[in-house]
């Protein structure tokens, strides 16, 4: 009799843990493509020329830049919202493992640029600190979410273009990133965590 009662417990704190991890995964958005503003903080002439430039990118080279903005992550810290984000969407090769995603959260004030290890060797550490820091971070202190995150994408997206040696479509301005892709950067597990404000 004890060893049924404990085997229906035990079922019922399986069924609650697979219970959250669930209503966990369902927290997170479907892709509308390579922009993704699912917190409305981007005009639509940038959504829709960023949009052109990231997937004339992923056509010439196959690597793929993703843009997520969202209000909130519901509880989940930026680091697992991006690994499984991109997991979710299959963002890059799953054979190269060439996507990045740029992750803003706006109720957290939190960015995260999430490389595949595909691409380690052209966006590094040092390269995503300075990209950051240049042309992501001091827009967004404004709250100019628009600026800094398109010349955010741009400036990963010439900095991939540059190295494979092709050329971006689409009639936006590209930001040319003068970041030194080769220095290893101190403190490179903290580079892509920040807090904005």
């Amino acid at each position: 009799m004890l060893k049924k009662a404990t085997l229906t417990v035990l079922i019922a704190v399986v069924a609650v843990f697979y219970g959250i991890l669930g209503s966990e995964a369902a927290q997170y958005p479907k892709p509308a493509g390579h922009v993704n503003d699912f917190a409305g903080v981007m005009k639509s002439g940038t959504r829709e020329q960023l949009e052109g430039v990231l997937r004339g990118l992923a056509s010439k080279s196959g690597a793929e830049v993703v843009v997520v903005t969202v209000k909130d992550m519901g509880g989940i810290d930026e680091s697992t919202y991006a690994v499984e984000l991109m997991k979710e969407w299959g963002i890059g090769s799953k054979e190269r493992d060439d996507g990045i995603l740029i992750l803003v959260a706006v109720e957290e004030r939190r960015l995260r640029i999430e490389v595949g290890y595909g691409l380690e060797h052209v966006i590094t550490d040092a390269a995503a600190g300075q990209i950051r820091d240049k042309y992501i971070v001091p827009h967004l202190r404004n709250n100019d979410y628009d600026t800094g995150i398109r010349q955010g994408a741009l400036a990963v997206a010439s900095i991939i273009a540059e190295d494979m040696g092709i050329e971006l479509d689409g009639t936006m301005p590209v930001a040319r990133s003068p970041v030194n892709r080769r220095k290893p950067a101190p403190f490179s597990n903290f580079i892509f965590i920040l807090i904005f404000f």
